[in-house]
C-alpha cells in the first residue's frame, strides 16, 4: 500500500525498440487494457508521452489492496486478448521438441526464447539424429550451438568454423573447431573436404559471405543433405542493419527465392548475375522452406 511503480512502454513502431528486440520472435504483448489490468486499484500520479520515440510513461501508486482479477495477454499471432490460463491456440510448430529443450539448456539464440528456429529444424533434422553424420556450422561465437548439436546428434562429428582463434576453447569429444575467414574463397573451399550431411550458416550474416558459402559448399552435400541459411533479416531490414551487410548486387534472400523458382519450374532459366550458381543449385534442390528468419534447402 502506498508503493509506487514507474511503467514505461514502447510501441512496436519505434525503431529503437525493434533494434533491441530484433533477435526475438514477438508472440506476446501487453495491450493498453491488459497493462492497466496488472495495476488494478492504482492511482496515476503522472503520465507522459514522447511522440518522437513512441514511449509512454506513467507513475502509479497503490491506493488499496487489489482484488483477485482475471489477467490477459495480447497474442500477436491470434490478434486478440487471451485470458491467462486458457488453452492458447497452437500452431503447427508449437509442440516443444527435444532439440529446442537442448537449445534452451545451452542458451543458443536459435531456441524458442529468441529466434525460435529449432522446432522448425526438428522437422527436417530428426531423421538424422542417431546416424553417424557430419554437421558443419559456420560461426561458433560462444560455443552454445556446437554443444547443442553434440548432444542432439550423439553419433555425429560436429565441425564449427570461426574467424576467432579463441573459439578453439569449445573443442570437445566430437566437436572440431576450424579457424577460417569465411570471406576468403580458398579457405571456404577447403571446408568441402569435411563432406557434411548438414550445413548451418550462422556466421557473419554478411551477404557476400553467405553467398560464397552457399555457392561453394552446397554441391558437396549428399542426396537428402540439408543446408540452413540463418538470419536473413540482414538482407531484408535496412532500418535495423547497416548497408555493410548488403554488399552484393542481390541479397541472400533474393538468391534463395530464385533458387526456389528454379526448383519449382524444373528449368534452369535464371538470368541474374549469379545465374550459373542459381541454376545449378536450383536444379539440385528437392525442397526450399522459407521460415521466419531462415531458409532451409534439401539436396535432391
Amino acid at each position: 500500500m502506498g508503493g509506487k511503480i514507474l511503467v514505461t512502454a514502447r510501441t512496436p513502431h519505434d525503431v529503437s525498440s525493434r533494434v533491441s528486440l530484433n533477435a526475438y520472435e514477438d508472440i506476446w504483448r501487453y495491450d493498453a487494457d491488459s497493462l492497466a489490468g496488472l495495476f488494478d486499484r492504482c492511482a496515476v500520479e503522472m503520465s507522459a508521452v514522447d511522440e518522437a520515440y513512441g514511449i509512454v510513461c506513467a507513475l502509479l501508486t497503490r491506493v488499496e489492496q487489489a482484488a483477485a482479477s482475471k489477467s490477459f495477454l495480447f497474442d500477436t499471432r491470434e490478434g486478440k486478448r487471451i485470458e491467462v490460463g486458457d488453452n492458447v491456440p497452437q500452431g503447427y510448430f508449437n509442440a516443444s521438441s527435444v532439440l529446442d529443450a537442448i537449445g534452451i539448456k545451452y542458451r543458443t539464440d536459435k531456441c524458442s526464447m529468441m529466434h525460435n528456429y529449432l522446432d522448425k529444424y526438428t522437422f527436417f533434422l530428426e531423421k538424422f539424429r542417431t546416424q553417424p553424420i557430419r554437421l558443419l556450422e559456420l560461426g561458433v561465437f560462444n560455443g552454445s550451438s556446437v554443444r547443442m548439436w553434440q548432444e542432439y546428434f550423439p553419433r555425429a562429428e560436429i565441425f564449427g568454423v570461426d574467424i576467432e582463434a579463441s573459439c578453439r576453447q569449445y573443442e570437445d569429444e566430437r566437436i572440431h573447431i576450424i579457424q577460417a575467414d569465411l570471406s576468403d574463397a580458398s579457405q571456404v573451399s577447403m571446408l568441402r573436404e569435411i563432406h557434411p550431411r548438414i550445413i548451418v550458416d550462422d556466421a557473419s550474416h554478411i551477404v557476400s559471405h553467405q553467398l560464397l558459402a552457399l555457392f561453394t559448399l552446397f554441391d558437396v552435400l549428399p542426396r537428402g543433405g540439408v543446408y540452413i541459411l540463418e538470419d536473413l533479416e540482414t538482407s531484408l531490414n535496412p532500418e535495423l542493419f547497416e548497408d555493410t551487410y548488403r554488399d552484393c548486387p542481390l541479397d541472400a534472400y533474393e538468391v534463395c527465392a530464385r533458387i526456389a523458382r528454379i526448383a519449382a519450374r524444373k528449368v534452369p532459366d535464371d538470368d541474374s548475375i549469379y545465374a550459373d550458381h542459381v541454376n545449378r543449385i536450383g536444379m539440385e534442390t528437392e525442397l526450399v522452406s522459407i521460415t521466419k528468419g531462415s531458409v532451409i534447402l534439401i539436396k535432391r
